[in-house]
């Protein structure tokens, strides 16, 4: 089965700040969920967790591209 690059590049960008996203959470959690909330941990690191390079696609969008994809 083939698929559009452009897809692929999606799946793979989506897939790359999760799991960025799921390692600055566990730091977080490990050390300043007392201190401060995630999204301001995030903020104050200045940590760039978006990989995507032309997607306006919302998440959900982007799952329902992939289960067409996937079948």
């Amino acid at each position: 089965m083939l698929m559009p690059y452009e897809d692929g590049i999606e799946i793979i960008s989506y897939a790359y700040e999760k799991r960025a996203d799921e390692q600055l959470y566990h730091r977080w959690l490990s050390n300043y969920e007392r201190v401060m909330s995630f999204s301001e941990f995030k903020d104050k690191l200045g940590v760039k967790t978006d990989y995507s390079t032309q997607s306006n696609k919302t998440k959900e969008e982007i799952l329902e591209s992939v289960k067409r994809i996937i079948g």
